[in-house]
């Protein structure tokens, strides 16, 4: 890591700190409850590069196998008091995002990268790891029926979902954004039956068969594929000077996802997801 790299300063910083005490608890929670979870994607590069948060980050993603979230969402609800709250489609038929949310109610934050502008209570992502079949054929079946229901459902929220001024999109991607903004598809797609036809895909595969493991509601989709044994063994790093659990082979799951994971990206691309604490 370049020394010359600073912490967070400011309201991005006392965003961060919300975060970490959220995610704290979910350490907790999940280690008295001996419930799988990992740090996943920005928050592990993070914790392998710079010891806790990447500077210019403001979002914090927790990943539990399939089973483990499960049962961790049916204890967290009885667990999580004020000011905390746990947000799922199954318990608000206004949320509009298949995974779960861990909020602080006393903190909001504007977000400007959709089309519509929106006002969230600081949180924490906590996504479902689900898993995927090794022989080719199904493989290829499963990846295609998945990449489907998770297109009708963004599909169906298209304005409040999607970030329309994200950067190098595969071109399949920004020809799914140009019709997406040309037919207006949430006008005839029910969000929570989209949402709830994306789960049911998800967990038709029962996750202790596949052969990889992935995180298919994060902004990583297929690249983050990765064999079982790289998740392996109950392995800590520090994050923000605390131990939590990372993937075992967690250097690989960079490398996979990252290429290069400790090199410091220009200034330029050092972008955060548009996200302001308002009480900042």
């Amino acid at each position: 890591m370049d020394n010359d790299i600073r912490p967070a300063e400011g309201a991005l910083r006392k965003l961060q700190l919300l975060e970490l005490d959220i995610l704290i608890r979910i350490k907790e929670i999940c280690d008295v409850n001996h419930i799988t979870y990992f740090l996943s994607g920005g928050t592990l590069l993070g914790a392998v590069r710079h010891g806790g948060f990447i500077p210019w980050d403001d979002d914090v993603d927790v990943a539990m196998p399939r089973p483990d979230y499960e049962r961790f969402l049916k204890i967290a609800e009885r667990e999580f008091e004020y000011p905390y709250k746990v947000l799922t489609y199954e318990k608000d038929e206004k949320y509009i995002f298949p995974f779960a949310k861990i909020i602080d109610r006393r903190e909001k934050v504007r977000t400007t990268s959709r089309k519509n502008e929106q006002i969230w209570n600081v949180w924490v992502d906590v996504f479902p790891l689900d898993s995927m079949p090794k022989n080719k054929i199904h493989f290829t079946i499963r990846k295609y029926h998945i990449l489907y229901r998770r297109m009708m459902f963004l599909f169906s929220c298209f304005d409040d979902m999607v970030s329309v001024n994200k950067a190098n999109r595969p071109l399949v991607e920004k020809a799914m954004i140009a019709l997406g903004k040309a037919i207006h598809p949430d006008r005839f797609l029910n969000t929570q039956k989209q949402i709830r036809k994306f789960n049911q895909c998800l967990r038709r595969y029962r996750f202790s068969r596949g052969y990889y493991i992935i995180n298919l509601m994060g902004i990583y989709k297929f690249k983050s594929l990765m064999e079982r044994p790289i998740y392996g063994k109950k392995t800590e790093i520090p994050f923000e000077g605390i131990n939590f659990r990372v993937p075992e082979k967690y250097k690989l799951y960079l490398e996979k996802i990252y290429g290069d994971y400790m090199a410091l990206p220009p200034e330029d691309k050092r972008n955060h997801h548009e996200i302001e604490l308002i009480n900042g």
